[in-house]
């Protein structure tokens, strides 16, 4: 129920799995994930070990949200520890913004107008 309003094809290969685009690729290893979950306390359930299932999903948990944590942490302070590779991260992050501008300009002007050439191709307009 809760995967209903997704935009993901339905994936039956690896092949289609490697083919996705990241946000689907997050996507479907998210589904994945849950699916395993789901299945793994289900068994654990019929055996009579949910709660140490519970335990050790809670502290799995709990250990990759310090994790993240730590990162996020780490990433603010980067300035003040080390100015000069914050200043080349955001450098480098601000070339990839503007080069992904570029391309995706270049993709606009390639669809609307079909191409960067001089003439433009006018298409027939006659009912033959």
């Amino acid at each position: 129920a809760r995967w209903n309003d997704s935009r993901l094809q339905d994936v039956q290969t690896l092949e289609q799995a490697l083919n996705l685009g990241s946000a689907q690729r997050c996507e479907f290893l998210a589904q994945l994930a849950q699916t395993l979950i789901d299945g793994i306390s289900q068994k654990m359930q019929e055996a009579g070990r949910m709660s140490e299932f519970n335990r050790a999903l809670a502290s799995m948990r709990k250990a990759v949200e310090r994790h993240r944590a730590d990162r996020v942490l780490k990433k603010r302070l980067k300035p003040v520890v080390d100015p000069t590779a914050a200043a080349a991260e955001k450098r480098s992050k601000n070339r990839r913004k503007v080069a992904g501008k570029k391309r995706k300009l270049e993709e606009m002007i390639q669809r609307t107008k079909g191409g960067r050439g001089k003439q433009k191709v006018i298409q027939s307009r006659s009912l033959v």
